[in-house]
């Protein structure tokens, strides 16, 4: 976006006599100040006339004060855009300096007639004439005129902010519609500002002074685009000049949060002509829609806009780069300041839009502009297509005529109120639930039974897991998951004691499983349906004590079809693998009773609420369906680490490979060694946590020590290019109570154990490869350090923290940062104690 000068600042005129000034009492100058604007009319030279008010602690304030804030104005009107007649927001104020050579409003496809040429971007002013009415009420009159004949029943949205403020507040920031004719303004509800707190706190844009999607949209309307980036929705060849980046927020926005997944980073499933619907099935496949772990990134694919009318530059939401750390062999990686939290769906349309007046039309007001916000790599238009583009499934769309057909109306194949779902969510998934009923036999040397019940929408399955009557799911509605009712295995895991977990613990896990030898199967009560007992087949160790945590968790899947033997698009559209998983059951038994329900179990501490991961996850599920976070500490412990996953030597000794490149024999392809040059990485769960979230961030809660920061599992994943879109330091995003404060650390809690160094610390040899297990030479964080540095990893935090641990390893934490304490944690990151 270029550069753009606001109007020059109007004439400020003191009408209020001086006499009628009282004195004020009680605002304090650091109270943050309030703007609102009360009214609004339109003058007979067509000039737009607010009311307003500012206030500081509820006191006005005088128009010196007031101007210093520099109230800035936006003008819009709810209008129709050209193409596709939809509502939408139209600015009134084009005073940019620089010129768009020509803007399709709508995107490819926009018809010639309908280009925009030689337009202006959409701004603010801060020049019209201001009125001192009292302290503190002000009126402000547009420098800028509508339109002749401009249409006095369209709803009019005017729009200010405090530009001086920063950061802004949402009494910063205020919108007011009204109708020049009169009569009540039309609304146009799509979002709504708490549910983009949910995720991102309080969002401040531009300089950080601007808050409040309703001010928002009055600047990026359909007329708003970038004039140096390029429409990902256009085809190879378009340039800023003939295809430049919108800026309407819709589309906007929907792209910014793809972010590294925008589909047009990616290579298409096919750059062929649509085929002709429906298609003669089976004998056509028709092409894939983009999933991020189906299609393969592109490298040199980049997704950005340049905002120098704000001075913030270029801003790169998704790039895929090359990953060469430790002159390893380039690795493509998809990257950018966006990055879906993991378990979040794309299709959870909720996320932003819930509650909305309008939120219906989100999915039933459509047209080719609004569908291309989530999917620019969907082309429209005629012929084959450039390789990260896949022509529309539904054939060339000259027009919007036809959309509401296949995807809004009764019968629609690909109606979007169902593919606009996380499957989960969905009236067609059938809910699984394994829930523990009881545990006996739990004591040492013992082998446990488990009692569990096991259901789903149609009821108990019964009368077994592996052939449950019916077989697939009745349905609701006409809605019926495609995923078999059978459960293939239900799994149990057994560890303790409960008070600490540790790679070392003893570990007793077992499933029912059908296909074994002996088959190992569950037993249906013979009185209560879907409630089955099973005996385990392995022995708790005869020293086990204590409380002991007792897991089960069970899942289902099927891949699914994009299309039926009929030709008919079938739930959810995308040929996904769809896996059906309860919610893990993670209860504690006491040993000394042997029963649960029973004895008086000690539970785990609880320091994270899967609820509050959820706000942003939606469903955090990792590898399978591992869901919630009292059952992820029981992997995650203190001393566990990548080490087993990392890349090792090819002498077979079990050491880690460093940095030595080698030649695969079967393909001749180069492969790697570790990317960040480290024997293994910690994957306790708060450090590692603690890490993920705070990403790329610089500053006092950085990751200065740790880059490249990749943990290895299978596949390096690198977590130094992400961060948390709210604020790190506002720990009870994730934490419950104060379980973040330094007093609710033990101290006898274990130490970290890893040894991210370069100096090999698992040794072995081709008759006795390098165990996992570490040695005493290896590095131990206290636990304290180890939860405050898995944010603060930088060598001033690391010095701080060895200055004031003793040299047997005691923490001297409390007296500084403890609640009563000169820097207690909760002042020093602005967090109010529960």
């Amino acid at each position: 976006m270029g550069r753009t000068s606001s109007i020059a600042a109007g004439l400020w005129v003191a009408v209020a006599a001086a006499a009628c000034s009282q004195p004020r009492v009680g605002a304090t100058a650091s109270a943050a100040p309030r703007i609102e604007i009360t009214g609004a009319s339109v003058d007979g030279a067509r000039h737009v006339v607010v009311s307003f008010s500012v206030t500081r602690g509820g006191e006005g304030v005088p128009g010196p004060a007031a101007r210093a804030m520099a109230p800035s104005w936006t003008l819009a009107g709810l209008a129709t855009e050209p193409v596709s007649q939809l509502p939408a927001w139209r600015s009134y104020l084009l005073v940019g300096d620089e010129l768009l050579q020509q803007l399709p409003v709508a995107g490819p496809g926009t018809p010639p007639e309908l280009v925009a040429k030689q337009s202006r971007q959409p701004w603010f002013e801060d020049g019209g004439t201001v009125q001192e009415l009292s302290v503190g009420t002000f009126r402000y009159t547009f420098a800028t005129a509508l339109p002749e004949g401009f249409d006095p029943a369209e709803t009019l949205r005017v729009g200010v902010w405090l530009r001086e403020v920063v950061p802004g507040t949402p009494d910063t920031s205020s919108t007011f519609d009204f109708v020049p004719a009169g009569g009540a303004p039309r609304s146009r509800e799509l979002v709504l500002d708490q549910n983009c707190n949910h995720c991102h706190g309080l969002r401040q844009g531009h300089n950080r002074s601007r808050t409040g999607w309703k001010l928002c949209v009055t600047c990026h309307t359909y007329q708003h685009a970038d004039a140096e980036t390029v429409d990902p929705a256009a085809m190879a060849g378009a340039t800023p000049a003939t295809n430049p980046n919108p800026l309407e927020f819709g589309r906007l926005i929907h792209r910014v949060h793809r972010g590294r997944q925008l589909p047009t980073l990616y290579l298409s499933s096919s750059t062929a002509p649509a085929p002709a619907l429906p298609p003669p099935a089976p004998a056509v496949a028709l092409p894939l829609p983009f999933a991020a772990n189906r299609n393969k990134s592109l490298l040199g694919q980049k997704f950005s806009v340049v905002d120098d009318q704000n001075g913030a530059g270029e801003m790169i939401f998704g790039q895929v780069i090359s990953r060469t750390d430790n002159n390893q062999p380039a690795r493509n990686q998809p990257t950018g300041l966006v990055y879906l939290p993991a378990g979040q769906d794309y299709r959870n349309c909720d996320v932003c839009h819930a509650g909305a007046a309008q939120q219906g039309e989100v999915v039933t007001t459509i047209a080719r502009r609004t569908c291309q916000g989530c999917h620019p790599d969907l082309w429209y238009g005629d012929g084959p297509t450039d390789p990260v583009h896949l022509a529309h499934p539904g054939g060339p769309q000259a027009d919007d005529t036809r959309c509401a057909g296949c995807h809004v109306d009764p019968g629609a194949i690909v109606p979007h109120s169902e593919a606009h779902q996380a499957p989960f969510k969905s009236p067609y998934y059938n809910t699984l639930s394994v829930k523990l009923v009881a545990v006996s036999g739990m004591v040492a040397g013992g082998f446990p039974t488990v009692t569990f019940s096991a259901r789903d929408l149609n009821g108990p399955l019964t009368p077994s897991l592996t052939a449950p009557v019916p077989l697939a799911d009745a349905g609701r509605s006409g809605r019926a998951s495609p995923v078999p009712r059978a459960l293939a295995s239900v799994s149990f895991t057994l560890i303790g004691p409960s008070t600490e977990y540790l790679r070392t613990s003893p570990t007793v896990s077992d499933s029912t499983s059908a296909t074994s030898s002996p088959p190992r199967l569950a037993v249906e009560d013979p009185v209560v349906k879907g409630q089955y007992s099973y005996t385990f087949t392995k022995a708790l160790p005869a020293t086990a004590s204590g409380t002991w945590t007792v897991v089960i968790t069970a899942s289902r899947s099927v891949k699914t079809a994009v299309y039926d033997n009929t030709g008919k698009f079938t739930w959810p559209y995308t040929g996904e693998t769809l896996a059906e998983t309860t919610d893990n059951d993670v209860q504690y038994v006491d040993l000394a009773a042997g029963v649960w329900p029973g004895g008086t179990p000690v539970p785990r501490r609880r320091v994270v609420d899967t609820a509050k991961c959820n706000v942003c996850h939606l469903r955090l599920q990792m590898h399978g369906s591992r869901n919630q976070v009292q059952y992820c500490v029981t992997c995650h412990t203190a001393d566990f680490t990548d080490f087993g996953s990392r890349p090792k030597r090819a002498d077979k000794s079990g050491m880690v490979n460093l940095s030595t490149v080698t030649t695969s024999a079967t393909t001749g392809l180069p492969v790697a060694a570790t990317y960040d040059g480290i024997e293994e990485r910690s994957v306790h769960l708060k450090v590692m946590q603690h890490r993920i979230h705070t990403g790329y961030r610089t500053g006092s809660a950085s990751l200065g020590l740790a880059k490249p920061f990749v943990i290895v599992f299978g596949s390096p994943y690198f977590f130094d290019d992400v961060t948390m879109p709210n604020m790190i330091r506002n720990c009870t995003l994730c934490h419950v109570g104060n379980a973040f404060e330094i007093e609710n650390i033990d101290s006898r809690q274990a130490y970290t154990v890893a040894n991210e160094t370069p100096n090999l610390q698992h040794q072995g040899t081709p008759a006795a490869p390098a165990p996992s297990t570490h040695s005493p030479n290896e590095p131990h964080t206290p636990p304290i350090t180890a939860a405050c540095m898995g944010c603060h990893d930088t060598q001033a935090a690391l010095t701080h923290s060895r200055q004031f641990t003793t040299l047997d390893n005691v923490e001297q934490c409390l007296p500084c940062h403890g609640r009563d304490g000169v820097s207690p944690v909760a002042a020093v990151h602005g967090v109010s104690l529960p």
